[in-house]
């Protein structure tokens, strides 16, 4: 049995034999999906000592410190990309606001639980009022509602003396949107995360030039800042891999990600509080009555949410989904363009507005 308490090296054992074993059937994975602890960034980290393969990509850039480099393992010919599961990073990016271990400061302007507080207080207040006080961290609808476009829009209209929570909402919701979003192509999806990294070079290199900062205090914690810019490599390297060996196949990168899983899961404890894997093949016909024909007369969404609360789960939904747009491949001379002229200068004009 897996436990909370299992180490990188169990765990390590463990993916290894999971592999061996889908290699045998000619299954070849090419993401591992985790929600983002430490363990489990670890146990990624490791994959790519399994084998002496490996897939390198570097994005090349002009300015000094913004050439990205990028490398997945390489099991039997195909590249498997690490991946953190965009919705568990949104929700990340939200505690990273509402946490008092820290004074998150961009430039000459702060981002303060205190701005929060500002908006619900309005009567046209796009947050709840449990979206700030008394929070439930793990809740996927209330991280949605921060980083949305129509929150976005009220604090710029309303709460103008708060550019940097404009600019933080912006920058990371659109980092998780290129993960959701289901007709944007491909280059603009590298774009948006290749803004995200860029922004987040030059907040730390400037909080770390600040003779007065600190990154434990004035940044993102280590740990997030971790999750941010894996994402991001993990969404590039997502399309290359597709790019460069399943061409032939949309790329759909929110079903790379632990959801599914998550789902199956909490179907499971409505069967059976304590299980293991004897009663899931036990339960298979059941579950499966249970994720499809239980909820018949419901939505896809509406289907996928009936589990635990916090939880919202939207992996089915195919609302605007544009095949073509998602099997439209970017060249390396596209990306490049993609990096240089659009998403660092994009990020300069944001930090450049915020005083960096």
């Amino acid at each position: 049995p897996i436990d909370n308490g299992m180490s990188k090296e169990e765990l390590l054992a463990i993916e290894c034999e999971l592999l061996q074993s889908l290699n045998t059937l000619d299954i070849y994975p090419c993401s591992q999906s985790s929600d983002g602890t430490e363990v489990e960034r670890c146990l990624q980290c490791s994959l790519g000592g399994l084998t002496p393969e490996s897939f390198d990509f570097t994005i090349k850039n002009s300015i000094p410190g913004c050439t990205i480099s990028l490398s997945a393992p390489v099991f039997h010919s195909v590249p498997m990309v690490p991946v953190q599961d965009s919705k568990h990073v949104l929700k990340t990016a939200r505690n990273q606001v509402l946490s008092g271990a820290c004074f998150l400061t961009i430039g000459d302007y702060t981002i303060r639980y205190a701005q929060l507080r500002d908006i619900i207080e309005d009567s046209d207040r796009p947050l709840f009022q449990r979206d700030v006080e008394g929070v439930d961290r793990q809740d996927d609808l209330a991280a949605a509602r921060l980083f949305s476009a129509t929150t976005l829009a009220f604090i710029l209209k309303k709460h103008s003396e708060h550019p940097s929570l404009a600019s933080y909402l912006f920058v990371f919701g659109d980092m998780v949107d290129g993960w959701q979003n289901r007709y944007i192509n491909h280059i603009v999806q590298i774009r948006m995360v290749l803004r995200t990294c860029f922004f987040l070079m030059a907040w730390r290199a400037h909080v770390l030039a600040h003779l007065e900062y600190s990154l434990e205090v004035q940044f993102i914690s280590r740990e997030s800042f971790d999750i941010f810019t894996f994402i991001c490599d993990s969404l590039i390297l997502l399309i290359l891999v597709y790019r460069n060996h399943f061409p032939q196949y949309p790329l759909l990168p929110w079903l790379h990600s632990t959801k599914p899983c998550e789902h199956v899961f909490g179907c499971m404890q409505k069967l059976k509080a304590d299980f293991n894997i004897a009663d899931v093949l036990y339960f298979i016909p059941k579950l499966m009555l249970h994720l499809s024909g239980k909820f018949g007369e419901l939505s896809p969404e509406q289907k996928v949410n009936a589990t635990a609360a916090s939880y919202h789960h939207t992996y089915f939904d195919i609302h605007n989904l544009d095949i073509p747009a998602l099997m439209t491949w970017p060249t390396d001379a596209e990306i490049e363009v993609a990096s240089f002229a659009v998403a660092a200068q994009e990020a300069e004009q944001l930090l450049t507005v915020l005083g960096i």
